[in-house]
């Protein structure tokens, strides 16, 4: 799927897809983190794609994904995600300053795991700056 060649419309209607085969692949996580990684692409170039992840219920399902994963790759993916969905948008941003967000996120950084250490790092950039 390539994001960048959709109207904004078709990337919202995506964005539904994604977060709904989210849902769907609980048992595949190999399937999450392509689905997680085109969501990230989609959010990254659509300011009314990442507002539409904020004010339902895919924005809650992507965090879930942080607590509830054993996969290494899957948290990771999920916290690039959130990063996408917050970057240059104020709305998420706010929806991102949360007491449950920065459980996630201490967890993840005091975790032996590097890299879910490090895309951590990047989200709390991304929450803490415009």
């Amino acid at each position: 799927m390539d994001a960048g060649s959709h109207s904004p419309e078709k990337e919202i209607e995506d964005v539904k897809l994604l977060v709904e085969s989210l849902e769907y692949q609980k048992d595949d996580s190999s399937q999450q983190q392509q689905a997680l990684k085109v969501l990230a692409e989609i959010l990254s170039k659509n300011k009314r794609a990442q507002d539409y992840l904020c004010s339902s219920n895919g924005m809650e399902y992507v965090l879930s994904l942080c607590k509830t994963m054993t996969s290494p790759t899957v948290v990771q993916s999920a916290l690039y995600t959130l990063a996408m969905a917050a970057e240059g948008n104020d709305f998420c941003q706010r929806v991102l300053t949360n007491k449950s967000v920065f459980n996630v996120l201490r967890c993840n950084l005091q975790a032996k795991n590097i890299k879910a250490a490090m895309t951590s790092a990047f989200l709390v950039m991304t929450i803490c700056t415009q």
